[in-house]
């Protein structure tokens, strides 16, 4: 486990090699849900999408004129729909996005994210393991110079969950769940040094 803290500490320290950034904080909702799998087979209709909200930091840097390096460090929180209730997971999260300017407003950007389950609410009991890895893909639009709006759509990339259930004696039955989810956020720039904005 010490190793994914270090890679998360790597990670968000590697904005300090550069000396141009730009800093600020970021809130937003999100739509999420968890893909769930028994056996191996799919069962796309048991669970469905929860409304949820992010709040965090963020860092910038420019790579060059056309890109730049995006670095956010949050608090979400996610889940998804049962039909007796919600299952709620609260997330720390750092992602790590770079970027290609289109234009004076338009960013697009990819990178990876990594996370840990620091608090969870379940109306149907799970079994979760603590840290995850996924990607996103993003869209950032620039509204005035300090404002920038968000559009964030996030896939697991493995199974997060532990739970195996003994059905009988030669029979047990293995959930594998991947979590998604879109997200819109509002970036407000804080503090610069020496940049334009980036995003």
């Amino acid at each position: 486990m010490n190793k994914y803290f270090l890679v998360f500490f790597l990670v968000y320290s590697v904005s300090d090699i550069y000396s141009q950034a730009q800093f600020g904080l970021k809130t937003g909702v999100n739509l999420s849900t968890h893909t769930l799998k028994i056996n191996g087979e799919n069962y796309p209709d048991v669970t469905s999408y929860l409304l949820g909200y992010q709040i965090g930091t963020w860092m910038s840097n420019s790579v060059s004129q056309k890109y730049n390096l995006i670095t956010e460090l949050s608090y979400s929180a996610e889940g998804f729909k049962y039909d007796i209730g919600n299952n709620r997971l609260g997330f720390l999260l750092i992602n790590t996005s770079v970027n290609y300017k289109l234009g004076d407003r338009f960013i697009i950007g990819l990178g990876p994210e990594f996370s840990a389950i620091i608090n969870e609410n379940l109306v149907l009991n799970g079994h979760y393991k603590k840290l995850g890895f996924g990607g996103n893909l993003n869209v950032f639009y620039n509204l005035i110079n300090d404002l920038s709006i968000g559009l964030r759509y996030h896939r697991g990339f493995h199974d997060i969950s532990d739970l195996v259930f003994e059905v009988g004696p030669d029979r047990i039955m293995i959930y594998d769940e991947t979590k998604g989810n879109f997200q819109i956020n509002l970036y407000y720039r804080l503090g610069k040094n020496n940049v334009e904005s980036n995003n």
